[in-house]
């Protein structure tokens, strides 16, 4: 029952719009929650890409996220332009509403733990992950700094 929740969300401005309520309400409010959403969305991707990564990697990785993120904005502004011309603003909604779905589904194969704890590194073989910087500071910069 819980994880029909975002689907239901994500189809409420399509409904929404089929049910007769004012356009410029629905899209306003639609593009203000979306807002918010996608703000706490690009923290929490920002943040899971430095805990999934190991150390010796992370340039790599990050490189590798925003190049992915690049190409998905294009994939997605060619296909929501071809969405509207074959369907308008509600097969947009709709297109948005099955791929916002296929990454929910993505997203609910990840592993729950991050990349380091999988591989069962001892503590002193591994890089700090995102998770100790958050909580202790970053390197370098604890009690053992030295003061000038």
């Amino acid at each position: 029952m819980d994880r029909l929740r975002p689907r239901r969300a994500a189809a409420a401005v399509p409904i929404t719009l089929r049910s007769g309520v004012p356009a410029q309400t629905v899209i306003v409010g639609g593009l203000a929650f979306f807002g918010v959403v996608f703000a706490i969305n690009s923290a929490v991707h920002s943040y899971l890409i430095l805990d999934y990564t190991d150390g010796t990697r992370s340039r790599s990785n990050v490189g590798f996220y925003y190049m992915a993120n690049a190409g998905g904005r294009l994939v997605g502004c060619l296909l929501s332009g071809v969405l509207f011309q074959l369907s308008g603003l509600p097969g947009c909604l709709w297109g948005t509403f099955v791929f916002a779905l296929i990454a929910a589904l993505i997203a609910l194969s990840l592993p729950r733990e991050p990349f380091i704890q999988r591989f069962s590194l001892p503590p002193e073989s591994r890089a700090a992950t995102a998770t100790d910087a958050l909580f202790h500071g970053p390197p370098g910069l604890g009690a053992e700094a030295p003061r000038l």
